[in-house]
């Protein structure tokens, strides 16, 4: 089962309730209740780390990358 069969299994409405809910109260790097889903999941999956969470999400086009200059 990957999460596009969970997602399947949410109630109607769900994007709205995160929103009404306060789980999204800003759209800036996560654009949309489906993205931070499936990042929570990925993070849940397994024996992840917030590093492994965040490549993920630069990998599946979620995130975006930011270069720190030292």
């Amino acid at each position: 089962m990957d999460t596009n069969d969970l997602v399947k299994l949410l109630p109607p409405g769900y994007e709205q309730a995160c929103f009404d809910k306060k789980a999204i109260t800003r759209k800036r790097t996560i654009k949309n209740p489906l993205d931070l889903l499936r990042l929570i999941l990925f993070y849940l999956s397994g024996n992840k780390s917030l590093i492994d969470v965040t490549h993920f999400a630069l990998l599946s086009g979620i995130g975006k990358s930011v270069m720190l200059l030292l």
